[in-house]
C-alpha cells in the first residue's frame, strides 16, 4: 500500500522540519476537515482551496519536488504566517503523494486542477488524506 508508504514519509518530513506547533497542530485541522471536503467539494476544490489560503507557488512545490522533505523544507522557507503554511503544507503534500502515486503528472496547479476533475480522481485524493489525515492526529493533534 503506497499511500502509507507515501503519507508516513510526508508526516516524518513534517514532524523533523516544523518546528512550530502551532503550524503542525493547524496542518492536523487541514488534515481533518479538507478530507471530508474532497468527498463533498472534490479533490480539485480542495487543493484549490489551500492555493487561495496560502500561495500557488507553495502548493506547487508538491507538483515540482521529488521528495517529501524538500516539499516542506521549501514552505518552511516561505514568508507565509503559520495559517497559512499550514494550508500550503497540506496541499503540497497531497499534490507531492498524488504525483508520486502516478495519479497526477502535472507540474503546475492549474494544470494538476484539469487532471483532478472527476470521480475517480477524488478517489484516490480521498484514499491519500485519509492516512494523511490518521497520521496528522497521531503526531501532530
Amino acid at each position: 500500500m503506497k499511500e502509507v508508504a507515501t503519507a508516513i514519509e510526508c508526516t516524518k518530513a513534517i514532524e523533523e522540519l516544523i518546528d512550530n506547533p502551532d503550524i503542525r497542530k493547524k496542518y492536523a485541522q487541514r488534515a481533518r476537515s479538507l478530507h471530508t471536503h474532497i468527498f463533498s467539494l472534490g479533490a480539485a476544490h480542495v487543493v484549490s482551496i489551500t492555493a487561495a489560503r496560502s500561495s500557488r507557488n507553495a502548493v506547487e512545490t508538491g507538483l515540482q519536488l521529488d521528495d517529501c522533505r524538500q516539499v516542506v523544507e521549501r514552505i518552511k522557507a516561505t514568508s507565509l504566517g503559520p495559517e497559512e503554511k499550514s494550508y500550503a503544507l497540506y496541499g503540497a503534500v497531497l499534490l507531492y503523494a498524488l504525483r508520486k502515486l502516478g495519479y497526477l503528472q502535472s507540474t503546475t496547479l492549474a494544470d494538476a486542477l484539469l487532471e483532478l476533475i472527476g470521480a475517480a480522481s477524488d478517489t484516490m485524493a480521498y484514499r491519500q488524506a485519509d492516512w494523511l489525515k490518521r497520521l496528522a492526529e497521531a503526531y501532530f493533534k
